[in-house]
């Protein structure tokens, strides 16, 4: 961390922003969405991260974005090659950890997810629920829309069948948790969720590198949108 910083810090102007937008935890956890400007690192990044912290500290900090925001192309050339990218995520780590409520709810969701159970996932969202996927840049709102989109989608996504959950995070209020996929391009990705006073989802925010995924495949995905 302390290179990367010391490569790109120095040539960051002044008009240079990172920022956050929305914090779903507390203090012991969370995931958060901020925003790097264009002045940063090429290209304007939002991104979602889980962070953990423990007494009052940073202990674990992992960044979740869609790669195509720089563009196919730009993405491409800037990515770590597959024999040096890193493998230990610290899923485990030790921290002040994240509520009960949060848990229950991620492993729900996360179990239907794996298990491409729509309905199982779909009855956990609250009737006026919004559903964010940064990657595939999709919006679908209320949980009948989300329920019939779940149906789509789920056998093909990459946080759907046959993903793991691998870390979670956040408070009663809301938090998300971690995926991975051993089986496609794209390995790993965050899940982003806010609940309400009875526990159901009242919003869905995901993101995953896309930058990994063929043209015609991630085309399919959002060709999934479209409701028949």
């Amino acid at each position: 961390m302390t290179e990367l910083f010391e490569q790109f810090m120095p040539k960051w102007p002044p008009t240079g922003l990172s920022y956050p937008t929305r914090i779903s935890g507390d203090l012991h956890s969370a995931v958060v969405a901020f925003t790097d400007t264009p002045e940063l690192f090429g290209g304007e990044i939002r991104i979602l991260a889980a962070v953990d912290f423990k007494d009052g500290k940073v202990v674990r900090w992992i960044d979740y974005w869609d790669g195509r925001s720089f563009g196919a192309e730009t993405a491409a050339k800037m990515r770590t090659p597959p024999d040096k990218f890193p493998t230990n995520f610290d899923y485990e780590v030790a921290s002040d950890g994240a509520s009960a409520r949060i848990k229950e709810v991620a492993q729900k969701l996360a179990g239907a997810f794996a298990a491409g159970d729509a309905a199982a996932a779909d009855a956990l969202f609250s009737p006026d629920a919004v559903y964010l996927d940064r990657a595939l840049r999709v919006r679908i709102l209320g949980k009948e829309a989300i329920g019939k989109y779940l149906g789509r989608i789920l056998a093909t996504a990459p946080y759907g069948k046959g993903s793991k959950l691998a870390h979670v995070v956040g408070s009663d209020q809301g938090g998300g948790f971690e995926w991975t996929n051993t089986a496609g391009a794209v390995k790993r990705g965050i899940v982003a969720i806010d609940l309400n006073s009875a526990g159901q989802i009242e919003r869905l925010d995901t993101t995953w590198d896309n930058g990994v995924m063929s043209d015609a495949d991630l085309q399919a995905l959002v060709l999934l949108s479209i409701a028949k």
